[in-house]
């Protein structure tokens, strides 16, 4: 599963505030007002950051308000991933609130392409349950260019928890809908005319901080120039401090902001020593630096010296952290620094990238020795650090990073690396482009593929069949993906050391496609063929969870054919492994199918320990569809066992998760779980909808060719038709989930109905012997013979249909509890102030409710159901 890429703590640090700052409390009072939503939005240079961190700094003072807990990362490109945007976002919060985010954390790790939604939908759920206030400051969102961050990012504004406000520090006005805020008064806006220097700020910053002791006309005239751009005054600032003639200088001060720039670079940069002045313009190249990556820069020794010395003189250098070890430069300095440096014609700048790159790579820093490679020219190597990088990336969910390294690299690179053509297209698919993917797959050379190669572009086009809907083709590719992995592992060149965990994800791809036709050996086969092949105790951790849960979904299997012996097995060992990898997922997924399991071996206890402990485990992932999805399992089981009060209960929870969802757009998974979610809601009472939401599905699955969901559609549907009478019609119907089930092998489906499916069974022979079914589709007789000698063999289970009524209203159920404590009617209706008609009127409703004929049967039947 994937694995969270290194955080620098640095970032989630607000920087040291100089010992001077300008007081400026009308904008504090804006801050105070401590809005849902705060924007700083002005120009470099404009004193955003150093603004929220003197209001920081006044914020646990204000009289008779408790302070919140305060949180704060600075962005920067690299941020530029949804899942290491979220990565900082949920660390940084956590360093005020620790319980907040760890399953959000976690759902990242569980997929190579995770959910941002539902990530966020954690994060979201965690913050909500925090008790103090939270505030979270982002410096410099601008450089967020993606737009997946820019949605997940409104997605938390759209529902914001009371208890959490949040302050963008941007250059730009972040792509967000703002206006919707504005006009909800949720938002304070500060933008460059808030920002800058009034007349009067500008007179204590150059007179007061910086000591300058000018005229009024002086600062009039620095104002006028400047626009109370504070990064201008105080490049002003630090140019008159040393000159004599002020008022000269002051008056040629003019122009716009590039002008102050060129200004700087004339006046301060070349004032200081050209040793200092060089090192100045190489560092720039560095996003953040600290000594020693400098030393490896520069090919000096005495780096460290020189920032402290930079730091001292307040030349725009600025500690990333307490301990005066990492510094960054103002990025507007940066930016003339770099441009200053590409003018020098001696300067060999691809070199100096070059140097930074290799540093990284000694600090296993790769993501970072990337961008210098690729800013090198070095295209070859840079290549070949993706090419090694890219499938780790992708397990990891960072695939938008990856995009990037893989789009700046030359076409001519791209073509003579097919394998990173085809890693493209995987990462093209990873993030829901699969045109892009497609158009990209086409162009690789298949004639000089390698034999893994083949089996990568194999394993990709059979994740982009189900795009078009096209199972069968899936199906296809990734028999061919198989064939080919197998002969990659068995040949004479030693396999690349992802070819294993492809191996897995192809066959896990493969083994649902075919279980999605029904077609159980064979997905049964393929799995265990996979699982041979590879060397499990040899597999990242996000390997050994993937085999960890194809074992869980062979004992599924198994245990549909009604092989309950391996099925356990099965589940016990991807259990296991669930465990070793520490995915509570699978583990939970495993400990719901072992539920079942013992449930049928007539161990309730165990069974009820299984699905309390996977409830337990999913509830501290908390990701919203595995919770529906455990959940509408352990309802399925409870109806198995009769507990109608407890099914509904659980159900309740999990009917707003799939309810959202569209029929037409349902994974094999999502089917699934609808059909047993329809199954509750026959059971809570409202057997028209459920009814109408089979028939939706059972549409959808004919129109994919999803079997295995149309067995279970129709095995629903012609018990339905049996208990309202239409018999005939529940036996064609019946008929139909035969002919689907019969090649697959399936019986536990039938048994699992009970004893109702069983009578049902035998009625179908019966009409077939006497001709009085429809002549298609045929259904072997030995096939039903077969699972009625099951239905002998296994121990009788309550009644699965038991919980297919209509509910008892609140009338019906007091006069339910008064029948068990032995009333007459007309003691119950004196009681209950009723005519004896309506009494009676109430019990004969509540008798076909419960299908009894008196009233002995009646208590006993509702003391089964637990309503008494």
């Amino acid at each position: 599963m994937p694995v969270t890429s290194p955080l620098l703590s640095t970032k989630l640090m607000p920087p040291p505030l100089t010992s001077g700052v300008v007081p400026r409390p009308h904008l504090m009072a804006h801050l105070n007002e401590m809005r849902p939503l705060t924007i700083l939005s002005a120009p470099p240079g404009f004193g955003k950051t150093t603004l929220l961190l003197d209001w920081l700094r006044q914020l646990v003072n204000i009289p008779d308000r408790v302070a919140p807990s305060i949180s704060w990362l600075s962005l920067d490109d690299d941020d530029n991933d949804p899942v290491r945007f979220w990565s900082y976002v949920i660390t940084a919060l956590q360093s005020g609130a620790p319980n907040v985010g760890a399953s959000a954390l976690v759902a990242q790790q569980s997929s190579p392409t995770p959910n941002i939604t539902t990530v966020v939908t954690l994060l979201i759920n965690d913050l909500a349950t925090v008790s103090q206030a939270q505030l979270l400051i982002l410096d410099d969102y601008h450089v967020i260019e993606q737009r997946a961050i820019h949605t997940s990012f409104n997605f938390l504004l759209e529902h914001l928890p009371a208890n959490l406000r949040l302050i963008l520090a941007t250059r730009t006005d972040p792509p967000l809908p703002l206006a919707r805020w504005r006009t909800r008064n949720q938002l304070t806006e500060l933008g460059q005319a808030d920002l800058r220097f009034t007349p009067l700020e500008s007179a204590e910053f150059l007179n007061q901080l910086m000591n300058l002791q000018l005229t009024a006309d002086d600062i009039a005239t620095l104002e006028q120039h400047t626009e109370g751009w504070i990064a201008g005054l105080q490049l002003a600032a630090l140019s008159l401090s040393e000159r004599t003639d002020r008022a000269a200088f002051i008056r040629s001060l003019s122009g716009t902001h590039a002008y102050i720039a060129d200004y700087f670079i004339e006046e301060i940069l070349n004032h200081q020593a050209e040793a200092v002045q060089t090192f100045l313009m190489q560092t720039s190249l560095l996003d953040q630096m600290c000594a020693a990556l400098c030393d490896a820069l520069t090919g000096r020794q005495d780096s460290q010296a020189i920032l402290e010395q930079l730091q001292r003189h307040n030349l725009f250098m600025l500690p990333l952290d307490n301990e005066r070890a990492w510094y960054r430069y103002h990025p507007l300095f940066g930016e003339m620094l770099r441009a200053r440096l590409t003018q020098l014609p001696a300067v060999d700048i691809p070199r100096l990238h070059g140097r930074a790159a290799a540093w990284y790579e000694q600090q296993h820093l790769n993501a970072e020795a990337i961008d210098h490679v690729l800013a090198a020219g070095d295209f070859e190597h840079a290549a070949h650090l993706i090419e090694e990088a890219a499938l780790d990336r992708i397990l990891r969910g960072e695939t938008y990073g990856l995009l990037d390294w893989l789009q700046a690299l030359p076409a001519t690179t791209l073509e003579q690396r097919p394998r990173l053509q085809i890693l493209l297209a995987l990462t093209l698919m990873s993030i829901g482009e699969a045109q892009a993917a497609l158009i990209q797959l086409d162009r690789v050379n298949e004639q000089v593929l390698t034999v893994e190669e083949r089996a990568l572009a194999a394993a990709v086009r059979t994740g982009l069949a189900p795009y078009y809907g096209e199972i069968q083709r899936a199906a296809d590719f990734a028999q061919q993906a198989l064939t080919l992995v197998e002969q990659a592992q068995t040949g004479h060149v030693a396999p690349s050391n992802y070819l294993p965990v492809v191996t897995l994800l192809v066959t896990s791809v493969w083994a649902e496609v075919q279980a999605q036709l029904g077609q159980l050996a064979e997905a049964i086969r393929a799995t265990q063929r996979a699982l041979q092949l590879v060397n499990v105790g040899h597999l990242p951790a996000h390997g050994v969870a993937l085999a960890g849960a194809q074992f869980v979904e062979v004992g599924q299997w198994l245990y549909e054919q009604n092989d309950l012996t391996a099925a356990e097995d099965n589940l016990l060992q991807g259990l296991e492994l669930s465990r070793q990898a520490h995915n509570t997922e699978v583990e939970a997924y495993a400990l719901m199918a072992l539920a079942r399991v013992h449930q049928v071996q007539r161990q309730s206890e165990q069974a009820e320990r299984h699905t309390q402990r996977a409830i337990e485990l999913i509830r501290q992932r908390n990701v919203p569809l595995e919770i529906a999805y455990v959940m509408v399992q352990a309802a399925r089981l409870w109806l198995q066992q009769g507990k109608l009060a407890a099914a509904l209960e659980w159900a309740a929870l999990a009917v707003p998760q799939l309810d959202a969802k569209h029929d037409e757009s349902l994974t094999p998974t999502e089917m699934a779980e609808a059909i047993l979610l329809a199954r509750v809601r026959l059971a809570a009472g409202h057997p028209i909808e459920a009814a109408n939401r089979l028939a939706r599905l059972q549409s959808s699955a004919e129109a994919a060719d999803w079997v295995d969901a149309l067995i279970g559609i129709l095995i629903l549907q012609a018990l339905i038709a049996w208990l309202n009478g239409r018999r005939s019609a529940a036996l064609e119907t019946l008929q139909r989930a035969l002919a689907y089930a019969e090649p697959g092998g399936y019986v536990r489906r039938f048994i699992d109905e009970g004893a109702l499916m069983q009578t049902m069974l035998t009625k179908f022979v019966e009409a077939r012997r006497h001709g009085h079914l429809s002549a298609k589709p045929r259904v072997s007789l030995d096939y039903v013979g077969r699972l009625l000698t099951a239905f002998e063999a296994t121990t009788p289970q309550p009644a699965v249909m038991a919980p297919l009524i209509e509910p008892l209203n609140d009338r019906e159920l007091e006069i339910l509890r008064l029948i068990a404590a032995n009333r007459s009617n007309q003691e119950i209706a004196q009681e209950l102030f009723l005519s004896l008609s309506t009494v009676k009127w109430h019990i004969t409703n509540l008798y076909g409710k419960l299908q009894v004929r008196n009233r002995l049967e009646a208590v006993n039947r509702a003391r089964e159901l637990d309503l008494l």
